[in-house]
């Protein structure tokens, strides 16, 4: 039987010195009917000269290989173009600093295509520095290296313990009225693309695009964690979400469209059954808590 085609979408901007180790990650999976989307979005630095050295490795390996070199235009409507194109059952979207595990797409397909109640399903993610070595965070988010000293092991346990009273392996993860609270879904992820088709992708009025994107699959479909590390996330000086005036300001618009959306497209009761919630109050306190897995233009 042959398997589902996933389309996976790599966004790159000024990743000159990971964007190979990236695409990589994809080449070396263990599913083999892959179709590779490498979008650069107008990098200043060498990143585009990256995409084309491995390039024809690139050609050999997938279903369907496509290098796009546009203008800067951020990465929203980057993603879309992305989407567009995407003829896979399934999307994987990884930002250009990143890692795959080798068998990352075979574990989340394995779930999603045999349960279509769902829409989402992702893995555990490792931190890595910026030379590629494991590393671990301490309270403030900063690298330590030992696991002992660690306050927390790895980006999902970072959010498991960000929200104590929500169990990840229940049917509670990835609700809607979860995701308004914070978004806690890990980096990684492999789509339904009908379902991303059924909302058009990302919106360029909701700029924290994973909160957005997280927010309609979940009026639409459910999302499961799976306890099985299947990324590499990589935290380094760049990371914008350190940024936490920007991610405010961004959070905060994002809400306000999600609203909009919802009064204007048929999901009313959705929104005013579940967005006036007490813990909801928690979305506008410790931003950077809630808020780290966002790569808002990384």
């Amino acid at each position: 039987m042959k398997q589902d085609l996933i389309t996976v979408i790599i966004p790159v901007y000024n990743h000159e010195n990971y964007v190979k180790e990236t695409i990589k990650s994809i080449i070396q999976q263990s599913y083999e009917n892959v179709e590779l989307i490498v979008i650069n979005d107008g990098s200043s630095d060498s990143s585009n000269e990256s995409i084309k050295d491995i390039a024809q490795e690139c050609e050999q390996r997938f279903t369907k290989f496509t290098h796009i070199d546009k203008k800067n235009e951020g990465i929203i409507k980057t993603l879309n173009i992305g989407i567009k194109k995407a003829k896979g059952k399934y999307l994987y979207i990884i930002a250009s600093d990143d890692i795959a595990e080798h068998n990352a797409l075979t574990v989340l397909h394995e779930f999603l295509s045999v349960n279509p109640k769902y829409g989402l399903a992702v893995g555990g993610n490792t931190l890595m520095d910026d030379k590629g070595a494991r590393c671990y965070w301490d309270m403030n988010s900063d690298i330590v290296y030992s696991e002992e000293s660690a306050d927390y092991i790895s980006f999902d346990d970072f959010l498991r313990k960000s929200r104590p009273t929500l169990d990840f392996l229940s049917d509670d993860f990835g609700t809607y009225e979860n995701i308004l609270i914070g978004n806690h879904i890990p980096n990684g992820y492999l789509l339904d693309k009908s379902t991303v088709d059924d909302f058009q992708g990302y919106s360029v009025e909701s700029p924290l695009e994973d909160l957005y994107l997280m927010l309609q699959i979940a009026k639409r479909k459910k999302l499961k964690f799976l306890e099985q590390p299947l990324f590499r996330y990589r935290w380094h000086a760049n990371n914008s979400i350190k940024n936490t005036v920007k991610i405010g300001q961004v959070l905060h618009q994002t809400i306000l469209q999600e609203r909009n959306y919802c009064l204007t497209n048929g999901y009313s009761s959705i929104w005013f059954k579940r967005a006036y919630l007490p813990g909801l109050q928690y979305r506008f306190k410790k931003l950077k808590s809630m808020f780290v897995s966002q790569k808002v233009n990384k």
